[in-house]
């Protein structure tokens, strides 16, 4: 009753009505432009990454070898971690199309790997190619060898379908420090899971298996940074104590596993004793062949020595680039006072 007396305005002649959809209202925007077109695969990359992983599984299966080390050798732990960083890095595994090629040396190797455990049936522990005695099972040395020979001929076999794709670009870079850490922390993975005795591996102790941890997150880490995802402030904020740490963490258990293989009496040890270290550095095992496990914590070493000198190259260069752009901006600062002052 109260706007009775109010004058009543008129609308506009130019006034229009907009309906709106519930599409427009609705949380999820439509897609603005059409989904990009996937790219052709080579058909050589895939080939080499099929056979890649044959050989891979096959590293994993059974050798011929005693119950006590099960595909044990300190070469094929190597070859694991070479073979897994390959896929990570070009391979089927890689986030994004790198456009490099899968060396056919790792193929070759792969494959003389394969014919070496097939043929060899002595006792060879220095060339980590394990014992066979009898007949045994050689699946996982049958399949090494076939996926060694498909990523040997990978070029060859797509060589006829990658001839009518467009010519490669030029090959996606990724970073190399993050890229040659990963291999040293695949390295330092596939050591500690070799066995360090005749029934303990790297990890069957307390102290392994926090190293353990270490290193499976410096791999996913590594991993990121190669890519330089998502993720990479939470590597570089949250884990920058760790990449300092772990190096140091895994290069010391493997000497401990060396000094339990050069120490084979150990009459003053009790082995109820608890604690941290003390059953990784004793063994319950007085007469431990050297030269058959000392593999699993040589590889440890190897890809500690590895991870701390790219941590300290890394931190070198980021070092002289700090100076280097402070060195900038002062050359800067003073070009433009002297501007001014004209």
């Amino acid at each position: 009753m109260e706007n009775k007396d109010k004058p009543t305005e008129s609308f506009p002649q130019d006034f229009k009505v907009v309906e709106t959809s519930a599409a427009a209202n609705s949380p999820i925007p439509p897609p603005t432009a059409p989904l990009l077109k996937p790219r052709h695969i080579r058909s050589a990359n895939a080939w080499a990454s099929f056979g890649l992983m044959m050989a891979l599984t096959g590293l994993f299966g059974t050798w011929a070898s005693p119950p006590t080390l099960p595909g044990g050798g300190w070469a094929q732990s190597l070859l694991m971690a070479l073979t897994v960083w390959f896929l990570l890095r070009g391979g089927f595994g890689a986030v994004q199309r790198t456009g490099a090629k899968t060396p056919p040396a790792l193929g070759g190797v792969l494959l003389l790997f394969g014919i070496l455990r097939l043929a060899v049936r002595d006792e060879l522990p220095l060339l980590g190619l394990g014992s066979a005695e009898g007949v045994l099972d050689v699946s996982g040395a049958i399949m090494t060898t076939f996926g060694g020979v498909i990523a040997l001929l990978g070029q060859t076999l797509g060589a006829k379908k990658d001839a009518k794709l467009p010519p490669r670009g030029e090959p996606l870079a990724v970073d190399t420090q993050f890229s040659c850490s990963l291999l040293a922390y695949l390295m330092i993975l596939f050591g500690m899971l070799m066995h360090w005795t005749e029934a303990e591996r790297g990890v069957d102790n307390l102290f392994g298996l926090i190293t353990l941890l270490s290193v499976l997150m410096l791999v996913w880490a590594s991993w990121v940074g190669m890519w330089k995802l998502w993720q990479m402030p939470l590597v570089t904020g949250k884990l920058g104590l760790l990449l300092f740490l772990a190096p140091f963490e895994a290069i010391l258990l493997g000497m401990m596993g060396l000094k339990r293989l050069a120490f084979k009496h150990h009459a003053d040890f009790d082995p109820d004793s608890p604690g941290l270290v003390v059953s990784a550095i004793h063994s319950e095992f007085l007469e431990l062949d050297f030269a058959l496990y000392a593999g699993g914590p040589l590889l440890v070493i190897l890809g500690s020595s590895l991870a701390m000198y790219l941590l300290f190259s890394g931190a070198k260069q980021a070092v002289a680039s700090g100076k280097e752009r402070k060195a900038q901006e002062v050359a800067a600062r003073k070009t433009s006072r002297s501007k001014r002052k004209k």
